[in-house]
């Protein structure tokens, strides 16, 4: 409904969205970053996902996520990236900054 709702210029007006539809790069930046989450929190419903797993979800994921257009990120799969981050293997030159997180909307804030 998000996706949806964000290529059609649907969502409540903010500071930073003015109830424009989304651009093309801006919803395929929304597809992937629900790729990565639904990638690691896999079938759970929003309202089972507690504060101590998104905790994990971003200091360990995606503090520790690679860039995606160096190689050899740019041919994985999201499944694969996550355990790359999980697993402590990506070079921090080779990790996004935070403001990307961010920017490319890749924090999908939820509080339970």
């Amino acid at each position: 409904m998000f996706l949806r709702a964000g290529e059609k210029g649907k969502l409540p007006i903010t500071k930073s969205y003015k109830g424009e539809p989304w651009t093309e790069k801006n919803l395929e930046n929304h597809r992937h970053s629900f790729k990565i989450f639904n990638a690691h929190f896999g079938e759970q419903m929003m309202e089972d996902i507690d504060s101590s797993q998104l905790d994990y979800f971003f200091r360990e994921i995606l503090v520790n996520f690679p860039k995606g257009n160096k190689s050899p990120y740019n041919k994985m799969s999201p499944n694969e990236l996550i355990e790359c981050a999980a697993g402590g293997k990506v070079e921090d030159e080779q990790t996004i900054s935070g403001n990307n997180i961010i920017s490319n909307n890749i924090c999908l804030v939820y509080v339970k």
